[in-house]
């Protein structure tokens, strides 16, 4: 059941105009008792108080002191003893050339000794610890749950096992490399008719075809090597009753037309954004 929401009274909203613009959010929890974040930063928008948000102006003795202590601490705690950010002090320091010690980084940087700290680097540009092997270092779960050298998947299949594809082809799993998807898988029924009458010639000029039109029997006696022209009359549309090549041609058309209403809203999509991409450099220029 909700709780109701406890009357904020005068003395604490004065409380909280005085102390809101310069205490931390986690602060004020704690210095209004039982009353949560969420409800004290709601209660400072209905009274219209806002967080100051005041650049600070950097002089002399602060860049002095930045450049003593940025070398060999952290960023955090030379922003507290400057009174800004970590954020302002990082880029006040990229402003100046400043940079960490390498001694200081190798102590606490959460790399290997002699990989690159990571840092934000430029838009586009590789990060500078691309490609760095670090051997032994494991964080969270990532030993239980990475993979390890030389595991497999699950399903995956020993040499010489078969598997039917989704045309219904049966292959062979012989290793040999060739063009994806059946990289390392070879058809079985060019396998068997190779192995008894050489290579077979380019699809152009002869095809096989199964006897039984079974195209897992890869038997040589139900296979036949028949012409391209030859194989194109047998497997032609027309060979259908007519009712079956109407169904034929509109499914064969329905697919081009959602094919090309697909390609029409997706160039829309990559044209609004183009379009809403130029509009926001207009508006940062």
């Amino acid at each position: 059941m909700r709780q109701p929401s406890q009357i904020w009274t005068e003395i604490e909203e004065a409380k909280l105009r005085e102390i809101y613009p310069g205490t931390k959010r986690e602060t004020l929890a704690g210095l209004f008792g039982s009353r949560s974040v969420a409800a004290i930063c709601s209660r400072a928008k209905v009274l219209g108080i806002r967080k100051n948000r005041e650049r600070k102006i950097w002089t002399a003795a602060d860049d002095a002191k930045l450049s003593d202590l940025y070398a060999t601490a952290h960023t955090r705690e030379v922003a507290i003893i400057l009174g800004c950010t970590k954020a302002a002090a990082e880029r006040r320091a990229q402003k100046l050339g400043l940079h960490k010690d390498p001694e200081f980084l190798r102590k606490f940087c959460r790399l290997q000794p002699g990989c690159t700290p990571p840092n934000k680097g430029k838009h586009g540009q590789p990060p500078p610890n691309k490609g760095l092997r670090r051997p032994g270092y494991f964080r969270g779960r990532m030993r239980e749950t990475q993979f390890k050298r030389g595991s497999m998947p699950w399903n995956t299949l020993p040499l010489w096992s078969f598997r039917i594809n989704t045309d219904g082809y049966l292959l062979l799993k012989t290793g040999k490399p060739g063009p994806k998807p059946n990289s390392g898988w070879e058809f079985v029924h060019k396998i068997i008719w190779e192995q008894a009458h050489g290579p077979l010639p380019s699809w152009r000029i002869a095809r096989l075809w199964w006897r039984d039109g079974d195209r897992t029997n890869c038997a040589l006696s139900n296979l036949e090597l028949v012409p391209g022209g030859e194989h194109m009359a047998r497997t032609t549309l027309h060979n259908f009753p007519e009712p079956l090549k109407k169904v034929i041609i509109l499914k064969g058309a329905l697919r081009r037309r959602i094919r090309r209403m697909e390609k029409i809203a997706n160039d829309e999509k990559h044209n609004g954004r183009s379009q809403e991409s130029s509009l926001r450099n207009d508006r940062s220029a």
